[in-house]
């Protein structure tokens, strides 16, 4: 028998450092700057891991929202992002939940390419958005 004093507070702390901090959604819900919405088919590059394939959720001059479930990226991690036009745009992976990732672009997007580079993003690229088999 346990006459010791438990803090249930201070197992949840304990167990709070056990696992890495999850991203609170009602945060990421709340943005500095609106973001264009879309679903791109595009290659991330993770340096020393390769590319692999992904999809573009969301969209602003200064970040995106990447989905590429079966992939992990820490926060800090840094990416380049094939865009339309821009080649290959370099970001850090701000936040991962589940396969979901924020990035923000490491140079913003002038608004001018990035004027020209939204209406391709929301049709189709025939290079990356082809149906696949």
């Amino acid at each position: 028998m346990f006459f010791g004093r438990f803090s249930p507070k201070r197992a949840s702390a304990a167990s709070e450092r056990a696992e890495p901090a999850q991203p609170d959604l009602r945060e990421l819900a709340r943005r500095a700057v609106a973001r264009d919405i879309i679903d791109f088919h595009t290659l991330v590059e993770v340096a020393g891991n390769g590319a692999f394939d992904a999809r573009l959720m969301d969209i602003s001059p200064y970040g995106c929202q990447i989905r590429a479930y079966g992939h992990v990226l820490e926060r800090g991690a840094r990416v380049r992002v094939l865009l339309p036009g821009l080649g290959k745009v370099e970001a850090e992976a701000m936040w991962s939940l589940r396969g979901i990732f924020g990035c923000k672009f490491v140079q913003p997007v002038d608004s001018d390419l990035y004027a020209q580079l939204l209406p391709q993003l929301q049709g189709a690229h025939p290079d990356l958005n082809a149906p696949s088999a």
